[in-house]
């Protein structure tokens, strides 16, 4: 329906909302349209019993609230009407008695019946049966699949009762001393040696070998300063850097001479690597053409550094001489 004209004030409607079945012209003739059709009554809210004025027929509270509270309250009342119903008169599935229950989702009558469910339940999950124990013969419940004792006495018991018999057959096996190499019973597990003489005897030889490594190293620092074929003469100063004078790499070094060697005078010489190869290619001359052409340029080198330094050395002989 699309009227032209207010059913109230008679004024002609302007539809602004684009409605197909406006009635009036604005709101306020359609609050006083409304009003004139329902008009207000007092009525008592039935929860405060508040007075409040109302044009509609079925409004029953005075606010929103006194609405929400009483709904509330008759919730309650319904929980705990039909929760009496549910605790009262209940019966336990495990011991059979009749129990009021404090709340309504309750089953068990007491923590006792509760931990004989759980256990029964877990038996029927995991397939768990009664069993004799292994140690004492007593029979038991298992708490799982794996269980083989009642206890964890009879388990500690039948660990220590296997240890000693695995102890014992090896007690009476016959082995080699590793020492002497005489065969012998042993009288306890993990028994290498015959006697305390031959492990002395291996512990000695032991500290031996370290003793003779240690003097080794040693040796190599003092040979590094004047020992040569324990003819003692003069090498060249040691590289400070610690590097092959021919490949330039950190490593162990080691004094490749040639010439004579005299006791007391300068040998001629060059520090060269021992984990690189470079000592046994100078050596070996057919293995690498490009390390010996470098060699035999630091040997020039060499020749003419030790040519300097003996000259050095009798000029200063002369000079203390004539002094």
């Amino acid at each position: 329906m699309n009227l032209e004209k207010c059913l109230l004030c008679n004024k002609p409607i302007i539809n602004t909302h684009k409605a197909t079945n406006q009635k009036y012209c604005s709101g306020e003739c359609r609050n006083i349209a409304r009003g004139l059709a329902n008009p207000k009554q007092t009525k008592k809210c039935t929860y405060c019993g508040k007075e409040f004025k109302t044009s509609v027929k079925a409004q029953v509270f005075c606010s929103h609230e006194c609405n929400r509270l009483s709904f509330n309250q008759e919730r309650r009342k319904e929980r705990r009407a039909f929760s009496n119903l549910q605790k009262a008169n209940k019966k336990c599935p495990i011991c059979n008695s009749v129990y009021t229950a404090k709340w309504p989702s309750q089953i068990y009558c007491s923590k006792t019946c509760l931990k004989e469910a759980m256990k029964i339940k877990k038996r029927k999950i995991l397939d768990l049966k009664t069993i004799p124990c292994q140690c004492c013969g007593k029979i038991f419940e298992q708490v799982n699949k794996k269980q083989r004792f009642c206890s964890l006495a009879c388990h500690r018991k039948d660990a220590n009762s296997r240890r000693d018999s695995r102890q014992t057959k090896k007690m009476g096996l016959s082995v080699k001393c590793k020492r002497c190499g005489k065969e012998f019973l042993r009288t306890y597990t993990g028994q290498q040696y015959c006697s305390d003489d031959c492990l002395r005897d291996k512990l000695n030889l032991k500290r031996q070998q370290r003793r003779t490594i240690c003097k080794q190293l040693n040796n190599h620092n003092a040979e590094r300063n004047s020992v040569l074929h324990g003819i003692r003469c003069l090498k060249r100063p040691f590289p400070m850097d610690g590097k092959c004078e021919i490949c330039g790499k950190v490593a162990l070094l080691g004094y490749h001479h040639w010439g004579e060697i005299v006791r007391g005078d300068w040998v001629t010489g060059i520090w060269v690597c021992r984990s690189n190869n470079c000592h046994s290619i100078i050596e070996r001359p057919e293995e690498s053409i490009r390390i010996l052409q470098k060699f035999a340029v630091k040997k020039e080198q060499i020749d003419q550094e030790i040519e300097n330094l003996k000259s050095q050395v009798k000029a200063n002989k002369t000079m203390e001489r004539h002094k």
